[in-house]
Order: structure tokens, then C-alpha cells, then sequence
């Protein structure tokens, strides 16, 4: 069974379907991800597996809890996923310590409290 972001998806249902199940993430969204990812929707959770990824140097590696993604605005907006790419894309050439700054305040600037913790890993492969 296919995890993510803390949630099993079902192996029942099509990748398309199962990714919807992680709050957030909507038709729309799952779509533009398994596009971006070059995989099929029409495939079945159950089929997917385990792989790896080799990082060649120079490469930025981002962790983070759902604390970030999660973080809302008055207007009840979550931070999501698409800010933390942009603003991960906007700080790529700056240190790991720049990169983990610039997101925690553009995080801090956006939320209008905060309610859960806000995790942050960088690393840069060498």
C-alpha cells in the first residue's frame, strides 16, 4: 500500500482517485502532480512500489512537516503546496540555510497564527 503525507492511500482506487484522499489535493491538483511526475491516473494504488532516486551534486533535497503546508491565513487559505514550490524555486541558488529562512518567513508572513509545528530540512547534495 502506497503512504503519503501520513495517509494510506486506497489500493482499490486509481492513483488519480487515491491521491485525492490527501487533504489538499483535489481532481485538479492529482492530475497536474501524476502529469508532472509522468505517471498514469489510471493505474491502481495497489500497483504502485518503493524506488529510488539518485541526487546528483548540487541537488537540493527539502523535508518538511504538514505544519508548513498546512499553515492558514485569515481567510482560512492553506500555504500549500504550490507557495512552498515557488518559493523553494525563488531561493535555489541560495545556501540551505537562506533556503530554510526564506521559507519560514514567507510561511510566518502568510499565516495569520500559528497552530501547528513548522519542520524544516534542507540539504544539498555535494
Amino acid at each position: 500500500m502506497a503512504r503519503i503525507a501520513g495517509v494510506d492511500l486506497p489500493r482499490t482506487k486509481r492513483v488519480e482517485i487515491g491521491l485525492t484522499y490527501i487533504y489538499g489535493i483535489g481532481r485538479v491538483r492529482s492530475n497536474d502532480i501524476l502529469e508532472a511526475a509522468g505517471v498514469s491516473g489510471d493505474i491502481p494504488d495497489g500497483a504502485l512500489h518503493d524506488d529510488e532516486c539518485r541526487l546528483e551534486p548540487g541537488d537540493t533535497l527539502l523535508l518538511y512537516t504538514d505544519g508548513v503546508t498546512e499553515a492558514m491565513n485569515a481567510r482560512r487559505e492553506v500555504f500549500g503546496i504550490d507557495r512552498l514550490t515557488r518559493t523553494l524555486e525563488r531561493a535555489a541558488g541560495e545556501s540551505v540555510d537562506e533556503i530554510r529562512d526564506r521559507i519560514l518567513a514567507e510561511v510566518r508572513g502568510f499565516m495569520s497564527d500559528q497552530r501547528d509545528d513548522l519542520t524544516l530540512v534542507v540539504l544539498r547534495y555535494r
